[in-house]
């Protein structure tokens, strides 16, 4: 499969999730696998949105490995670390803000 084709492929997933979330807006998963796929795309500002959006619905991120979201797709170990390193910066990202909430109450 070229590049082109994976390109395509993941921006067909997305278009999917985004009809699927439509019609499902409180499923995290949905959010969490989108955002899989913007990164996937170097969308990385939309994918923390979605990965945010997951985490907020109530994904447990300790339950979820970061590399489930694209079994059919092949990373190196780099991509997957560069990954694993975005998702919990995300998620770092998600407590500092309930911290913030929290302690301005």
């Amino acid at each position: 499969m070229s590049m082109n084709e994976n390109i395509s492929n993941i921006e067909q997933q997305i278009c999917s999730l985004s009809e699927q979330i439509l019609h499902h807006p409180d499923d995290p998963l949905l959010f969490y696998r989108r955002g899989a796929f913007y990164y996937a795309l170097n969308k990385s500002e939309l994918a923390v949105i979605d990965f945010q959006k997951a985490v907020s619905l109530g994904l447990n991120v300790e339950q979820m490995p970061y590399y489930s979201f694209l079994p059919q797709y092949s990373y190196s170990f780099r991509d997957n670390l560069v990954l694993g390193i975005f998702l919990l910066l995300t998620v770092l990202f998600v407590i500092a803000d309930i911290c913030k909430i929290i302690f301005s109450l």
